[in-house]
């Protein structure tokens, strides 16, 4: 564990298949030596133990970083070995709902790999949504993110488990204006969610449209007269919601 160390794997930093408490003694010197060896200057304030993903199918790259014209983007693609010699990968701007978390998935071969074949289970695409979305609302929440990623993400099993991540963090992200102006999209504006009261007494609640309103909005929109079509976009048909 060291601020100065990004990749542990550069430095000898990382040891598997530990079995017992001498064993673990033994390799802890060791792994101390190496970094000090490898990176004299590195800050080092301990060692994490971990349990070992000892069957894992599939890994995944996820991370993040600033771009001067797009602000924060997401980044999703082959983890592991995987990233230096496929470079492959899909681009998403935050923030991400399921759906968006999804579309990100399938732009890459990611989506293929984690379908399963041979004897490799599928992964669990819903905790795969809810971990990107997650992921996204990090970067919403903290300007101050230079650089985030978790790789690899692995799957085993069809679960997910973050092996190893990273965060770089930006010090002029703090002093900001305005809290999302490291995004091009700005999140869902949950200050206009009201509850509001019909004429009738029937509780209502008023929010912003959001994407995945979509076939709601086409449900209404089949429902209304064509007299109502006409006065609200001026014009008539099943173009409005077709």
């Amino acid at each position: 564990m060291s601020p100065d160390i990004l990749h542990r794997m550069d430095v000898g930093g990382v040891v598997t298949g530990i079995t017992s408490e001498n064993e673990l003694q033994k390799e802890f010197e060791q792994l101390i030596e190496r970094a000090k060896k490898y990176a004299p200057k590195a800050r080092i304030t301990g060692v994490a133990v971990q349990k070992m993903i000892e069957k894992i199918d599939y890994e995944i790259f996820l991370g993040a970083k600033k771009d001067k014209d797009f602000g924060s983007v997401i980044v999703l693609g082959v983890g592991g070995l995987g990233v230096q010699v496929f470079k492959e990968f899909s681009i998403g701007l935050p923030p991400l709902n399921q759906a968006l978390a999804r579309r990100l998935m399938e732009e890459t071969e990611v989506y293929k790999m984690v379908q399963g074949y041979g004897r490799k289970p599928p992964a669990d695409l819903r905790q795969l949504e809810q971990i990107i979305v997650s992921f996204s609302n990090l970067i919403v929440d903290f300007p101050e993110i230079a650089e985030m990623d978790m790789d690899p993400l692995a799957i085993s099993n069809g679960k997910a488990f973050a092996l190893s991540a990273r965060v770089i963090i930006d010090k002029d992200g703090l002093d900001q204006n305005s809290p999302y102006s490291h995004l091009v999209i700005t999140p869902y504006p949950t200050r206009y969610v009201m509850p509001w009261m019909l004429p009738d007494g029937t509780e209502v609640l008023l929010r912003p449209v959001k994407p995945e309103d979509e076939p709601l909005v086409k449900e209404m929109l089949s429902s209304l007269s064509e007299k109502t079509l006409k006065e609200r976009f001026f014009s008539g048909g099943q173009e409005h919601y077709a």
